[in-house]
């Protein structure tokens, strides 16, 4: 597919303004704050039921239930706990 230099502008236009940061600098600081705590996974693996489950992504569970890195969902309630 041909592009044309108009085209192109949209695109490059529409692309600066995904990564352009808030004006707020309280809410870049939050912002930069909550991607760096995300980025590493604090749960390794999920038990539910008779199932393991390995995790991929970062897990928003209490601190005192992933120091672990297993965590334990009972089927029934859906409660979760360390052991």
């Amino acid at each position: 597919q041909r592009r044309t230099r108009r085209g192109k502008r949209k695109l490059e236009q529409a692309e600066a303004d995904d990564h352009k940061p808030p004006a707020d600098p309280t809410l870049a600081k939050l912002e930069k704050d909550h991607e760096e705590i995300t980025k590493v996974k604090n749960v390794d693996v999920v038990y539910i039921g008779g199932y393991e489950v390995d995790c991929w992504y970062f897990s928003p569970f209490p601190e005192e239930c992933t120091r672990h890195r297993r965590l334990y969902i009972c089927e029934f309630c859906m409660k979760y706990m360390r052991k």
